[in-house]
């Protein structure tokens, strides 16, 4: 498969699924909660409407990212959901009245590896058809999108992939039902998936990046053609680009128009099957607005909770409101919430005995505030202080810029030969160069070792079109990835299934061909059975009536075949 997204005309009936692959550094942003009550667009005279979504998170996701705390998950995919809000709610769609944002209504964590999703290591076409087969406990026509996150290295770099949304009943994307294909397996073709891994950990707006591009195609959108291209000169590629963008440039978060002129429409016709103004949100294990926690279904609000090797009551009840009324917090608040009491801690001593966020290459880890439920942030390092290998430098507490900064110049992709085009390269007038090269850059001397500065594994190259792997050698990915689509299409039916609506549009057609094949079987079978003469038999000798088998005796040294793979 490959590491971008495929392609398919403005009524996305080519392609039944995209992706989209690299990473690039960016802050990591707060999260901020979306409110579960219409209101008025900060940006138009529109109200609110709202997608539902149902976020699933995977054991090697779990395992990733949560260290061993259910809660820090629920944090991290609402962070997610925060994040492409400030993209589509900020959007005008031609022809819908509405602004749109989306909502977590259930999440599912699994924290053990014994669910079908952890059994195998699943190529991504493959994990995507999993979570879109109904039999696993999720029914995703219960909610506008559903969504499995997981952190496994998918071939060629393969960062998400959905299903594309068009205005036919039955082409995926958001609101559609789950039915059954020929295979007999009810499948629901409103989900994708998005990982956290390529061959490293993607940094986070880069993750983001992928969860918005995938739900655009979930909307209906297509890649954008080179006239909805500007490129990084001018203000950069938009978000529904086929290849990776940095995250970095302004375009980056917006739809571009010819994407929202192809989602309006189909938004209009399929929308009002699934959203809502004024969902409700208890249950979804965040706290919005009105709730005093929220411990998710009844399942989840039932488990007790094990601190320091002793099981805990859930300080929460499945109603959204706390068990007791002098409790003040829930394990949703965080690590800084004392369980066996359901407090805050409430002295210093015992507070700052917790690690509520740990260090990073630029940030102190944090412990928490006495009598709060506050994380208290990490000291910062130096602004300037490398990180990420030494290509990149400290800014605000985050790994946010490249090594050029301290040439005082921003960062590029070199194109002169395949060997720099996985090294760090900085800008010096209209030309890209290695940072590495004394001569144009001998600020950066002092921080390489003359064999070049080496970019880490997965990060994008070769004009945005490629990712460097292990080797550190830039693989120009082919964008419309056919094996995985041709894939998805047999083994899913959906080629069955389009065989047979052009049959029924188009039947004359298909009888004008039947007839065409029919002919020429006839005509090839008239001409090809022609009976020759056999030679005229030597009746001097004896003719053999039964086949003759020649047994060697000896016997063959036993020989092996060896196959070379190409890679």
């Amino acid at each position: 498969m490959s590491s971008t997204c495929g392609v398919k005309n403005s009524e996305g009936k080519d392609s039944p699924f995209y992706n989209i692959f690299g990473k690039h550094p960016h802050p990591h942003s707060h999260f901020e909660q979306a409110k579960g009550r219409s209101k008025r667009s900060t940006n138009s005279n529109k109200p609110y409407t709202y997608c539902t979504l149902y976020m699933g998170a995977d054991n090697k996701f779990y395992k990733q990212h949560s260290s061993g705390y259910t809660p820090s998950i629920v944090s991290k995919l609402g962070t997610y959901v925060e994040e492409v809000n400030k993209i589509f709610g900020s959007t005008d769609f031609p022809g819908y009245g509405y602004n749109i944002k989306f909502l977590i209504k259930r999440i599912h964590v699994y924290d053990t590896a014994d669910n079908e999703f952890d059994r195998k290591d699943y190529a991504v076409a493959r994990f995507l058809d999993l979570f879109s087969t109904t039999g696993n406990g999720l029914v995703p026509h219960d909610y506008c999108i559903a969504y499995m996150f997981t952190h496994r290295d998918f071939e060629d770099g393969v960062l998400g992939l959905a299903w594309v949304a068009s205005s036919g009943r039955d082409s995926g994307g958001l609101c559609t039902r789950c039915r059954e294909y020929d295979t007999g397996k009810s499948r629901c073709l409103n989900t994708g998936i998005v990982t956290t891994k390529n061959v490293n950990e993607v940094p986070p707006m880069q993750s983001y990046l992928t969860f918005g591009h995938e739900l655009g195609h979930n909307f209906g959108s297509p890649h954008d053609p080179a006239s909805c291209s500007p490129g990084n000169l001018n203000g950069g590629n938009y978000l529904m680009y086929p290849h990776a963008n940095t995250g970095n440039d302004r375009n980056n978060k917006q739809l571009s128009s010819c994407s929202r002129e192809i989602m309006g429409p189909i938004i209009s016709i399929r929308g009002g099957a699934c959203f809502v103004n004024e969902p409700n949100v208890c249950g979804n294990m965040i706290k919005d607005d009105g709730e005093q926690c929220d411990c998710g279904d009844s399942t989840t609000c039932s488990m007790n909770t094990t601190v320091n090797g002793v099981e805990v009551e859930e300080c929460c009840n499945k109603e959204c409101g706390f068990k007791e009324s002098h409790y003040k917090c829930s394990k949703m608040d965080g690590l800084c919430c004392d369980l066996t009491k359901c407090q805050p801690y409430d002295t210093e001593v015992n507070a700052s005995a917790i690690t509520c966020s740990n260090a990073t290459d630029c940030r102190q880890a944090a412990t928490c505030k006495s009598g709060t439920t506050e994380c208290a942030k990490g000291e910062d390092k130096a602004d300037g202080s490398t990180c990420s290998s030494g290509t990149k430098v400290c800014e605000s507490g985050e790994c946010s810029r490249t090594l050029c900064y301290h040439a005082s110049t921003s960062s590029c992709q070199c194109m002169a030969t395949p060997e720099e085009k996985c090294q760090l390269c900085c800008k010096k007038g209209d030309m890209c160069y290695p940072a590495s090269n004394a001569t144009s850059f001998p600020q950066l001397v002092s921080y390489h070792d003359n064999k070049g500065m080496n970019l880490t594994a997965g990060t994008v190259c070769g004009d945005d079109v490629g990712y460097c792997d292990i080797f550190l050698k830039c693989r120009i990915v082919d964008e419309d990835g056919p094996i995985a689509s041709l894939g998805n299409y047999i083994f899913n039916g959906v080629l069955y299934e389009a065989a047979s609506n052009v049959a029924k549009d188009y039947w004359y057609y298909c009888i004008m061909l039947s007839i065409g094949i029919i002919c020429f079987m006839v005509a090839f079978i008239a001409v090809c059975s022609k009976t020759v003469k056999p030679p005229p038999i030597n009746r001097e000798g004896d003719r053999m009536s039964y086949p003759v088998t020649y047994h060697n005796k000896a016997k063959r040294p036993h020989q092996h075949m060896e196959m070379t793979a190409h890679r």
